[in-house]
């Protein structure tokens, strides 16, 4: 199944033209959210092709359960990075969107809108396929790193 999951996945990135970064159909909604934090975060998030930047989405401030999303279309070799802080306390970079978070949030039709969600919680990155409560769903990827001690 994870043979076929991978060479649909492959087939359905492969552009007309390979001058192409994208293809027609296979698109991802993704979503950041802030969840049980008390102070906001800021976040840089940009796409990647090659380690060249094809897409930036800027700089942004969440505050207490607020959420940032965006739509893109998906290609090969494609990755989506995101550049966290929390109040000069803690930093993460993770990778906001890979093969990994493609497999965690595809939902069996190439042909739908994928939605992927990332929840900042004051531990660390979540993610889930589905908009669920807290904890339902969500599976932990990615800790904070502390810039001070003792935090």
């Amino acid at each position: 199944m994870n043979f076929i999951m991978c060479a649909l996945f492959i087939l359905a990135t492969l552009s007309c033209g390979f001058g192409q970064r994208s293809n027609n159909f296979t698109q991802l909604r993704m979503f950041i959210m802030t969840s049980g934090i008390k102070e906001g975060i800021s976040f840089h998030v940009y796409e990647k092709v090659k380690d060249k930047i094809v897409k930036d989405y800027g700089n942004h401030t969440l505050g207490i359960n607020e959420e940032f999303d965006w739509k893109f279309w998906i290609g090969i070799g494609e990755y989506v990075r995101g550049d966290f802080w929390l109040a000069d306390k803690k930093n993460a970079t993770i990778s906001v969107f890979n093969f990994d978070v493609w497999k965690h949030c595809y939902n069996g039709n190439l042909f739908k809108t994928q939605h992927c969600y990332w929840k900042v919680h004051p531990d660390g990155f979540y993610l889930s396929k589905h908009n669920n409560t807290f904890p339902e769903g969500w599976v932990f990827k990615h800790p904070w790193a502390c810039l001070v001690e003792g935090i």
